[in-house]
C-alpha cells in the first residue's frame, strides 16, 4: 500500500471511531462493553497498541529492530491485561485526551517513512510488508472496535 492510500485510510478510520463516540454521553464510557472492559478501556488500549507502534517506527528509523510489545513472547492476552490494570482508573478525560492526539503522532511516523521502506518485508515482521504492518495497528485495528462499538451502541439505544 502507498504512503498516500495508506495516510488517508489512517485518518479516515479514525475519523469514523471518533464520530461513533463523540456523541455518546460522558457515562456511557464507564459502562460494560466487552467482557470486562468499558469504552474508556477500549480507547487506553487502542492508545496502548498505537503507542508501541510510534515507538517500533522510531527504532526502525534509528536503524534498530524494533523490541516493542508487537514482538513480545508474552501473549496478546498478557500485554492486554497488564495495560488494562495500568489504565483501568485514569480518569476519561486523560484516555480521551492520549486517543485523539496519539494518530497524530503515528502521521508524523508515517510521513518520515520512504515509499520503499513502506514496501519493504522486514524479517521481523513475516510475509508483511512494513505499510501492511502499520495498517494493521491502526485503520485495521479502529475498524475491528469501530464494529463492536456500532453493535453495542445498538443494544443500549446511544
Amino acid at each position: 500500500m502507498d504512503k498516500t492510500t495508506l495516510l488517508t485510510k489512517m485518518e479516515a478510520h479514525r475519523s469514523d471511531l471518533l464520530d461513533a463516540l463523540e456523541t455518546l454521553p460522558e457515562e456511557a464510557f464507564d459502562l460494560p462493553y466487552e467482557e470486562q472492559w468499558t469504552l474508556k478501556d477500549t480507547l487506553a488500549h487502542l492508545t496502548h497498541w498505537e503507542a508501541q507502534l510510534i515507538t517500533a517506527l522510531w527504532h526502525l528509523k534509528n536503524g534498530r529492530k524494533p523490541s516493542t510489545a508487537h514482538f513480545s513472547t508474552r501473549s496478546r492476552d498478557e500485554i492486554n491485561a497488564e495495560w488494562y490494570a495500568q489504565s483501568k482508573n485514569r480518569p476519561l478525560e486523560f484516555v480521551w485526551q492520549d486517543f485523539v492526539t496519539i494518530r497524530d503522532q503515528t502521521i508524523l511516523r508515517v510521513e518520515a517513512i520512504s515509499e520503499h521502506n513502506l514496501g519493504k518485508r522486514y524479517p521481523w515482521l513475516g510475509d508483511l510488508t512494513l505499510s501492511d504492518w502499520i495498517a494493521r495497528y491502526t485503520f485495521e485495528h479502529d475498524e475491528k472496535h469501530l464494529g463492536k462499538i456500532e453493535t453495542w451502541r445498538k443494544t443500549h439505544a446511544f
